[in-house]
């Protein structure tokens, strides 16, 4: 397939991070209003209150901003011959990898990942630049994952890409 084709660099797909991948986050800052609250509430000192008070609001208020900064700021991207991670909140940070140059490819799913439906797909590459990449908690992994599959399937072919296991030493 020539390299001008528009199919190559065709957008398959786009996916932002889930906020359901910072549910330990929204428990550790629910745990901690939580204790601030009751160590507010089970002192006498006015001024103790109003401490307890916005230590429990200030935690409620830094899960929501942290996890809406990194949901807006983290972008998957698949074109026809690559994978895209754009990603950074005061610094963006832009990691691709050609699709036949993906050697591996695994999906995980925690026990909440299994019932909220979301996961991490992670790509094993021979890209010297990003050997190791991670698609962080996307929705719906699998059907991400089967469509990743199949267009590094058709990218290998396209390619006449050969993957040859072994040590160099052995190869010569």
């Amino acid at each position: 397939m020539p390299e001008n084709d528009s199919s190559v660099n065709e957008l398959k797909t786009e996916r932002r991070i889930s906020a359901k991948d910072f549910m330990r986050l929204y428990v550790v800052c629910g745990f901690v209003t939580l204790a601030a609250w009751i160590l507010a509430f089970s002192t006498s000192s006015t001024s103790w209150r109003w401490i307890g008070l916005l230590i429990g609001i200030l935690a409620v208020l830094f899960a929501v901003v942290y996890v809406k900064l990194q949901v807006l700021n983290t972008l998957y991207r698949v074109y026809g011959d690559r994978v895209e991670i754009e990603s950074g909140i005061l610094t963006k940070k832009i990691e691709n990898v050609a699709l036949f140059r993906i050697r591996d490819i695994g999906l995980k799913q925690g026990f909440l990942g299994r019932i909220l439906n979301f996961g991490d797909i992670s790509l094993a590459s021979t890209d010297a630049s990003a050997p190791q990449m991670v698609i962080r908690g996307v929705d719906q992994p699998r059907e991400l994952y089967e469509s990743l599959r199949e267009l590094i399937s058709q990218s290998k072919a396209e390619h006449k890409t050969m993957i040859i296991e072994g040590d160099a030493d052995q190869l010569n």
